[in-house]
């Protein structure tokens, strides 16, 4: 269903760009599939403020230390996982950087929450990058909006002739600013889902029609507490209660605590043929999530850990020294400031094994 609505849209955008591009050409829209860009052109004026301040300065400085940090980082996760790899240790089991393929790598029913995430990322790496910029003196041509088949995003675009007569450090301020922002929301999102993981127990997320559970009157977002005398603390460890008492062929009991705090007590009686009481489970959250009526509780706590491992991924990935990304025009502009051509090519060196070593230790199930 979601594919068809992209496609039909695609279809009729690109049917509506081919009968009035003119239309579109004057108010800085254009049509090229699988992109869309909005471009106008910008000054940040009210950001001018930022020019020659010291403290802004200062910041930029810390964003370019930030980016270097993603950067180890980015080098000790793959070589790690590389390592491991070589000694023969299963992908799925190492894990390494994964591109978000719907269907493959991951689920459709978390594409709501990728694409919040990307458009939240691209936009605030791109915006630090502008008022990076501004702070530094250097023009901004325009900046504007983009869609990439249906992920939406943001741009700014410098002026590149001020940008190359800036000095090294402006270039990596500005360079950096972008990676240091997607790093900084992701160690504020950190204490929040850290919190989060310390939930214990299980959650029950749906109710299958006609399943044992539906018959016994488990409600959706209840907690799971005991089971026949047994009280749960993990996932796994309920499995294995439900596996050993439904082999016994008997009802059983269930202790659960229900989205509004009451507590309420089931029998499972399973039919003849039923192997499963028809529950889809999770486990249970922490504060401040677990404090929200379920299931937006739940919905923010995945909207917060999609938005947090986008950013977090972005800022590792941009920041590895790597063609076209932040991190590659980082590492060539500064070889090339101390070292001049052979500096440019050491760099592009640098870029094209850091590319291998990245493709080494990526991960995509099935392949």
């Amino acid at each position: 269903m979601i594919i068809s609505c992209i496609v039909l849209f695609w279809i009729i955008l690109i049917l509506l760009w081919n009968r009035r591009r003119e239309y579109f050409e004057k108010r800085g829209i254009e049509v090229g599939f699988p992109v869309i860009i909005w471009r106008r052109a910008i000054s940040l004026k009210w950001a001018e403020k930022l020019q020659g301040s010291s403290r802004a300065r200062r910041i930029l400085d810390i964003g370019v230390a930030l980016s270097i940090i993603s950067a180890a980082l980015f080098y000790y996760y793959t070589f790690t996982t590389l390592i491991l790899r070589l000694r023969g240790v299963p992908a799925s089991e190492t894990g390494g950087f994964a591109p978000l393929i719907p269907g493959l790598t991951v689920t459709w029913s978390n594409v709501v929450y990728i694409v919040v995430g990307i458009s939240i990322a691209v936009v605030i790496h791109e915006l630090s990058h502008g008022l990076a910029a501004v702070a530094e003196g250097t023009r901004i041509k325009s900046a504007g909006l983009a869609l990439f088949l249906a992920v939406p995003g943001a741009f700014v675009e410098i002026d590149e002739q001020e940008f190359s007569a800036s000095t090294l450090r402006t270039k990596l301020r500005i360079l950096g600013a972008g990676t240091a922002a997607n790093f900084i929301l992701a160690l504020i999102l950190l204490p929040l889902l850290f919190s989060a993981f310390t939930g214990s127990g299980v959650m029950v997320v749906e109710v299958k029609p006609d399943s044992p559970a539906y018959r016994a009157g488990i409600i959706p977002g209840s907690q799971v507490l005991v089971v026949n005398n047994t009280q749960i603390v993990s996932l796994g460890q309920l499995l294995e209660v439900l596996d050993s008492v439904k082999e016994s062929g008997k009802p059983f009991t269930m202790k659960l605590r229900s989205p509004d705090g009451r507590e309420y007590e089931v029998t499972i009686v399973m039919r003849e043929g039923e192997k499963l009481i028809g529950v889809l489970l999770q486990f249970s959250i922490g504060p401040p999530f677990n404090m929200i009526p379920y299931p937006l509780g739940w919905e923010l706590f995945m909207m917060t850990l999609w938005i947090f491992n986008i950013n977090l991924g972005l800022a590792l990935i941009n920041a590895a020294p790597i063609l076209i990304l932040d991190g590659g025009r980082m590492l060539t502009e500064t070889l090339q400031a101390r070292l001049g051509s052979t500096g440019k090519s050491i760099s592009y060196t640098i870029q094209i094994l850091t590319l291998l070593l990245l493709l080494g230790s990526m991960y995509i199930p099935g392949i």
